[in-house]
């Protein structure tokens, strides 16, 4: 009798411990879906009439695959300037991966619109769906694994919640994941391949190693086919995945990793040889005598970085960083903290390196402000792994009360910052970013909302247009806030 009280005794247990592992997987599933529900619908809420060259070189690199099956972009040359000149032909002189992964979504759309009308799809609706599927839709991806990274790395539930709001919200995530520029979706590849490698150092030689390989070199692959200045961070995000490994356990990951490289290079080769007859010859090598010609001086207008440059992407008037983002000032005590714990202190050492990388190349650039641009766009894939030092500084301080009213100060004036700016004037031109701030704050607070959203399609307008989104973040936001205080889960 005893040993029978003894094993339904250990049953119960067993069952309540299973149970409450699934409850709480469940509950993270939750939270991650309702995280991922709030910044998507932040990002395709506004709609802004045009991106400028940029998105441009892009969406009609693509526009004139579909509608003349020619890579050039002759007739459209006057939409855009960020262009080169090969055997009298006009190109766009961007990373290749954007424009040819618009082709995904957009050749089902432009064949769905040529069955039932002949003529060709307006520029406006291809330029929305391109928008949402290939930077919105990967903004909101990219926030939700940085709630599962920071997870991982043994910090609260609130810790994460906190960076991956502030990464997606509270930072120029949110103007720039409305546009289709190519950082937005350079940075998820990177990210997700910094996650894949962190994977990849868990399972060391079990059993998932090469299929999570073969996603490494593919992520890695594909950032470098949408944004030229990712591989030297994806090379030491490859060097995470394996620097626990042992030799003898290497040869079959990396051979898989390689292969997973094969699309993204195979990509970029076929975009080189279309415009120039050469698989290694980059656009930007045209850049000669044009409005451009800087891009030809030092390795493609990178030389060495420079004290003043830095300092204007950080903390300087005109692109500062911190200024229009100033919960991120708290992530470099966060990382800090993450590289004192033995624990994660591998995974802090190599998000500082890639930060660094990313600030030293925009601050070695010659077109560092990035033209018409909401804090410094090249530093852009940066953010996510400054978003875990978030994480870290918010779990490293959440004991002491007036620390934690600071930091939830701090994210309530990024977001507003960003609201201002998204509502009213998303790409500001060269100038103070304070006299900015302040100039559309006060139009925002005087009602006037000049960017096109969603709520205009309800007959609202003025600053009432944002009241659907406001009700759907408060919404959204209080499931979260409820999932989160589970009373099973804190047990």
């Amino acid at each position: 009798m005893y040993l029978l009280n003894l094993a339904m005794k250990t049953q119960r247990r067993f069952r309540n411990r299973v149970m409450l592992r699934f409850r709480a997987s469940d509950r993270k599933n939750r939270i991650a879906f309702l995280l991922f529900l709030i910044l998507l619908c932040c990002f395709t809420y506004f709609n802004h009439e045009t991106g400028g060259w940029n998105e441009n070189a892009r969406l009609l690199t693509t526009y004139s695959i579909l509608e003349k099956h020619v890579i050039n972009i002759d007739p459209y040359v006057d939409q855009t300037k960020d262009t080169v000149e090969i055997n009298s032909h006009i190109y766009g002189d961007k990373a290749p991966g954007t424009a040819m992964l618009a082709l995904i979504p957009m050749g089902v759309y432009w064949a769905v619109m040529k069955s039932f009308r002949k003529e060709n799809p307006s520029f406006l609706a291809f330029q929305i769906i391109s928008r949402w599927t290939l930077s919105s839709l990967p903004a909101a991806l990219m926030g939700v694994a940085v709630y599962w990274v920071a997870l991982s790395l043994g910090v609260s539930e609130a810790a994460a919640i906190f960076a991956a709001i502030g990464f997606g919200l509270a930072s120029p995530i949110w103007p720039f994941a409305t546009f289709l520029f190519s950082h937005i979706l350079a940075t998820t590849f990177t990210f997700f391949a910094f996650a894949l490698a962190l994977r990849i150092r868990r399972l060391n030689s079990c059993a998932p190693l090469p299929r999570a390989a073969i996603e490494l070199g593919l992520c890695a692959g594909l950032a470098f086919a949408t944004e030229y200045t990712t591989p030297p961070a994806c090379i030491l995000i490859i060097a995470i995945a394996y620097s626990r490994m042992r030799w003898k356990n290497m040869l079959r990951p990396v051979a898989a990793t390689l292969l997973g490289l094969l699309p993204g290079l195979f990509l970029v080769s076929l975009h080189n040889f279309l415009l120039s007859g050469s698989p290694f010859t980059l656009p930007y090598t045209y850049h000669q005598n044009d409005r451009w010609a800087e891009m030809s001086n030092g390795f493609f207008g990178l030389s060495y970085p420079k004290f003043w440059v830095l300092w204007e992407i950080t903390f300087g008037k005109a692109r500062g960083l911190f200024l229009i983002s100033p919960i991120f000032t708290i992530a470099i005590v966060g990382l800090m903290s993450l590289i004192r714990e033995r624990a994660t202190r591998a995974v802090g050492v190599w998000s500082v390196l890639i930060v660094v990388y990313f600030f030293a190349m925009n601050a070695s650039y010659y077109y560092w402000d990035g033209g018409s641009s909401l804090g410094p766009r090249h530093c852009i894939p940066a953010l996510p792994f400054l978003a875990l030092g978030l994480a870290a500084a918010f779990d490293a301080c959440k004991r002491t009360r007036w620390l934690s009213i600071a930091f939830l100060s701090l994210l309530v004036f990024s977001i507003l910052v960003q609201i201002f700016f998204v509502s009213e004037r998303p790409l500001p031109s060269f100038g103070t970013v304070i006299v900015q701030f302040l100039d559309v704050m006060n139009l925002f607070v005087h009602g006037e909302v000049h960017s096109q959203n969603a709520g205009n399609l309800l007959g609202l307008t003025e600053i009432w247009s944002l009241l659907p989104l406001a009700l759907i973040c408060v919404f959204l936001g209080r499931l979260i806030y409820k999932s989160q205080r589970d009373p099973v889960f804190s047990k």
